[in-house]
């Protein structure tokens, strides 16, 4: 794919710009293009499907936790797909909002714990419960610091393609792609159900690590910011 080519796609609001390393990032935009067109011509609302990704991730846990191997997966490639669609409508259709990104941020949260926990039952025994209490942990912690803490600076944009940095990008960034990796990774059973949820532990690990750095330090000084806008509108929230 060419840069010209990336550049237009990003242009038009089907690629993230920090995505472009990413080749299973850039594949999972390039295939819902046409639901992103249609959606955005018939005026349907990022927030509903937002709302129709997380439905179906969490039927997916229920059919893994049922056994539906067969519904599972699919209702699990579709809610990550959907996941894509939301964004994409948003941006073409310049309806992003900080209220959307939330719900579709929290939304994903949910489906992933959802699917971990089904795991976790499945699997069964004290490595996987442990797993699942330190992926939920860590994934709880980051969220709440990095909506309290405010972000001192942005990651530069970039386009092109770096084929020895793609394997980290696909394996080593945690996004929407990872929990396709991971859905994938787990429907099989056995050790290899076992080393992705350890893997994604890592993913995790690392994540939140490069979330908390961005927030504490400035310089190479410790700067830590609090999101005063938020809490405010929290306490005006609790207050009417």
């Amino acid at each position: 794919m060419t840069s010209n080519t990336l550049t237009r796609l990003i242009k038009n609001g089907y690629i993230k710009s920090e995505e472009t390393g990413n080749p299973l990032a850039v594949l999972l935009r390039i295939l819902v293009i046409p639901l992103v067109y249609i959606g955005g011509r018939l005026g349907i609302h990022p927030n509903s499907v937002t709302a129709l990704s997380i439905t179906l991730g969490c039927l997916a846990a229920v059919f893994f936790l049922r056994g539906d191997l067969g519904l599972y997966a699919f209702a699990w490639v579709a809610a990550v797909l959907l996941d894509y669609v939301d964004g994409g409508i948003a941006r073409r259709t310049q309806t992003e909002s900080h209220v959307g990104y939330l719900i579709d941020t929290l939304g994903d949260r949910v489906k992933l714990i959802a699917l971990i926990i089904a795991w976790s039952i499945v699997h069964g025994g004290t490595l996987a419960s442990s797993l699942t209490v330190a992926m939920v942990s860590v994934l709880a912690v980051t969220e709440i610091l990095s909506h309290l803490l405010v972000r001192h600076k942005q990651r530069i944009p970039w386009i092109g393609w770096s084929w020895r940095r793609a394997p980290y990008r696909v394996f080593g960034d945690f996004n929407m792609h990872s929990f396709l990796i991971y859905g994938l990774a787990i429907l099989p059973g056995g050790d290899l159900s076992l080393w992705s949820n350890i893997w994604l532990l890592l993913v995790l690990l690392f994540s939140s690590g490069q979330t908390f750095a961005a927030r504490i330090v400035k310089d190479g000084a410790i700067c830590i910011h609090v999101n005063h806008s938020l809490l405010t509108r929290i306490s005006r929230d609790r207050q009417s």
